[in-house]
């Protein structure tokens, strides 16, 4: 089963494959705003079924409950969708965006000491970089930014 996704799209969103978590990740954050507030709100605030409702007026209460509900099913509604079927095998168990969002996070880039390590071996690469006499500047520019990202 081969998901084939041709260029972007406002109807859809950017789907992960393992491979392109830091082309997805901020295509994934646009989408979800663009979305709804409160899909992204969701996704960083995180969302909990509050177990003892401590408001007085109940009304209120049960509209901010739908709403953040609605947004938290929007939003891993949305990740679950924009992701390879491989990939989806993490999260199929997530009940909050947030809490999938975070499972990417640490997959994808690592814990603080992966990403310690990533950053020095990233100083290492710009260290050892050096234009050669056959190549044109825009190789060597096409290199450096291959580091940067």
């Amino acid at each position: 089963m081969e998901i084939i996704r041709k260029g972007p799209s406002i109807s859809r969103p950017p789907v992960l494959d393992a491979k392109n978590y830091s082309y997805w990740k901020p295509r994934m954050i646009s989408f979800l705003k663009t979305l709804d507030g409160r899909a992204w709100r969701a996704v960083v605030a995180g969302w909990e079924l509050p177990m003892i409702i401590l408001f007085l007026n109940l009304k209120l209460t049960g509209l901010m409950l739908r709403t953040s509900l609605c947004g938290n099913s929007r939003a891993i509604n949305v990740v679950f969708n924009g992701v390879h079927f491989n990939v989806f095998k993490l999260i199929n168990s997530c009940s909050s965006a947030k809490e999938a969002w975070k499972i990417f996070e640490v997959a994808y880039k690592g814990t603080t000491k992966v990403k310690i390590w990533r950053s020095q071996l990233v100083t290492s690469k710009f260290e050892a970089l050096k234009m050669s006499e056959d190549e044109s500047v825009a190789e060597y520019n096409e290199r450096v930014m291959e580091i940067v990202n």
